[in-house]
């Protein structure tokens, strides 16, 4: 019957040191979102686009691609683990279902459920990880 989400003593302890190197995080994962941009050619893929004037801390580096699971499976195959962060639009979730949207209404989101994989994007990603990621996913003919 509900959670209690309030943080105890060690993980606030922990939290306030971590809140400390959140910048240096934020700017490594900027960097690593730089260099997957920049080196994916691959036109069965969309990287990301940044709106300018705006800073994106990138704590998941969505791409759009043509054919989603077989691109999955090929990165999974290759030991680049992935994930799809949204595979069920938002209007077609189950605790919306009472609002009576149906598959079709907004398909910019129907689009985007399907097409949506994620690849890794944290701190300590090392650049030959990186480089392999972007190869492999270059290399993919899906």
């Amino acid at each position: 019957m509900g959670i209690n989400s309030r943080m105890d003593e060690i993980q606030a302890a922990i939290t306030s040191v971590n809140l400390l190197h959140i910048a240096d995080g934020n700017r490594e994962r900027q960097e690593i979102a730089r260099k997957y941009s920049e080196g994916i050619k691959n036109k069965a893929v969309m990287t990301p686009s940044i709106r300018p004037n705006t800073e994106h801390v990138f704590h998941v580096f969505p791409l759009l691609c043509d054919n989603r699971d077989r691109m999955h499976g090929y990165l999974e195959s290759a030991g680049i683990h992935t994930q799809i962060h949204y595979p069920i639009p938002c209007h077609l979730a189950e605790c919306y279902r009472n609002l009576g949207y149906e598959v079709g209404q907004i398909p910019q989101a129907e689009y985007y459920a399907a097409h949506e994989l994620s690849l890794p994007i944290y701190v300590g990603l090392k650049e030959e990880e990186i480089d392999y990621i972007i190869t492999t996913i270059n290399e993919f003919h899906g």
